[in-house]
């Protein structure tokens, strides 16, 4: 079978060799003989008529009609084409035609993406400050909030927070009495403040003007009487109180350090002082105040008063005036300014005492 297919090959490759040959040698005569039967007329060879005439029969032959050749014209199918149901299925698995290709539009009316994700960036790089958002360094409201307590010995216990004022100076009134004190590092204070009035409104103040309030009902606050004295300046004043007869340095003499606690003197009998303000401010003011609950404990009698003051290099021969309040039986009856002059510096440390500046507060049993 191989064989036969190296023969075919080869008769296959002798046969297309000697057309090729035929045709360059007589190429012009094969093209002049094929044009010259394309301009004449073909003529078609009825067989069947040379049949009928073999057989006898007159059949005339078509053969005298010339034939000429004409180019095959279509019809277009896109004019006057009946609808047929194989056409409808054709039309509806059409190929979708393509879109018309997008017009650029101009450059003005594109959008200005890249101002906007700046501005998104610069939102989500910098977010809002405490400051802006009132909030602390701790993320609370920098909001300040006062609270105020009633404790025995018509005490009233001050809590205050102020988170973005921190040890910052702060001014506290009440009655008539003001002082001022310092907050902590977190911005909040703590301290025991005595009543003036049954119905206790306390106020403090910071210096860039926030400020805040609260109010208390202090229920003995009726049941204690009071002495304040308060000044302005770095001068060193203190109050004294000789209870009942008391002499100097004894257990009957009330002064600072030896001021004894509202507890002690509700349980003992007698008062106790309170010192309020921070002397390390520059002139601030300060307050010392004497309490003299009317307990069971406490015995009829008087209570001497007096105001001692101590002279130092910043506040020798300098003028000092100082204001003080009396409170008995519920309300204020007394308002008196006091008002002296520091020894001359130069002397040695010396101790001024007013032993007259204040009058004596007396007890009497009904």
């Amino acid at each position: 079978m191989r064989l036969s297919e190296r023969k075919l090959a080869i008769l296959s490759g002798v046969f297309v060799a000697a057309t090729m040959t035929a045709i360059s040698q007589h190429g012009d005569q094969i093209v002049t003989n094929l044009a010259k039967m394309a301009g004449q007329p073909r003529q078609v060879v009825d067989t069947a008529a040379r049949l009928d005439a073999r057989s006898g029969a007159g059949v005339p032959s078509i053969s005298r009609y010339p034939v000429r050749s004409q180019p095959l014209i279509l019809p277009d199918p896109r004019r006057n084409v009946p609808r047929t149901s194989d056409t409808a299925r054709m039309e509806a698995f059409a190929l979708p035609q393509e879109a018309p290709e997008a017009v650029a539009t101009p450059l003005t009316r594109r959008l200005d993406l890249s101002a906007r994700t700046a501005a998104l960036d610069t939102q989500r790089l910098s977010p809002p400050s405490d400051a802006e958002l009132d909030l602390s360094r701790y993320g609370t409201p920098c909001q300040a909030t006062l609270r105020a307590d009633a404790l025995p010995g018509a005490m009233v216990s001050l809590s205050l927070d102020a988170p973005c004022q921190a040890r910052q100076r702060v001014t506290i009134r009440h009655g008539g009495l003001e002082f001022d004190t310092r907050t902590s590092a977190y911005g909040g204070l703590s301290l025991m403040v005595p009543a003036l009035e049954r119905q206790a409104a306390y106020s403090v103040y910071f210096g860039d003007g926030q400020s805040a309030s609260a109010t208390v009902t202090v229920p003995d606050g009726d049941d204690v009487d009071r002495v304040v004295l308060q000044w302005q300046g770095a001068v060193d004043l203190d109050l004294h109180a000789l209870e009942f007869g008391a002499a100097e340095g004894s257990n009957g003499h009330v002064r600072p350090g030896a001021g004894r606690s509202p507890l002690h003197a509700l349980r003992v009998g007698g008062g106790f002082l309170t010192e309020l303000g921070d002397p390390g401010l520059d002139r601030p003011r300060l307050a010392e105040i004497y309490s003299l609950p009317h307990g069971t404990r406490t015995p009829e009698g008087a209570v001497r008063l007096m105001v001692a003051a101590r002279s130092s290099a910043q506040s020798c021969g300098e003028p000092v005036e100082a204001l003080t309040l009396r409170r008995t039986s519920g309300t204020v009856t007394e308002r008196l300014a006091v008002s002296f002059r520091m020894p001359p510096c130069g002397e040695a440390t010396q101790t001024l005492l007013l032993k007259n500046a204040l009058q004596d507060l007396k007890i009497a049993r009904n």
